[in-house]
């Protein structure tokens, strides 16, 4: 009867402890989360948005070019559009 006592406890011990290596654990990977969310919304804040294109150093273009830019790119969607357009009623 001991003996059975003296392993009932051994293994309840035993339990006890891997319960409270992984308790550690969970506690880890919860402040390790945290910090990572946090580094998320830093990220996304406006400001460090506003700091990334000086950080790669690119400058804004020009608003003239910005327009010309604009212009080509509706240009190229109605080339698309017309495509589209004729691929969907071939001329006969």
């Amino acid at each position: 009867m001991s003996l059975l006592y003296l392993i009932q406890a051994n293994s309840t011990a035993t339990k006890g402890y891997e319960i409270e290596k992984e308790q550690e654990r969970i506690k880890k990977l919860e402040s390790q989360a945290e910090k990572l969310e946090l580094e998320m919304a830093k990220l996304r804040s406006t400001k460090e948005l506003d700091e990334i294109p000086q950080k790669l150093n690119l400058i804004p273009l020009p608003a003239d070019e910005l327009s010309v830019i604009q212009v080509i790119d509706k240009a190229a969607a109605l080339a698309d559009a017309k495509e589209d357009k004729e691929e969907r009623n071939p001329k006969r």
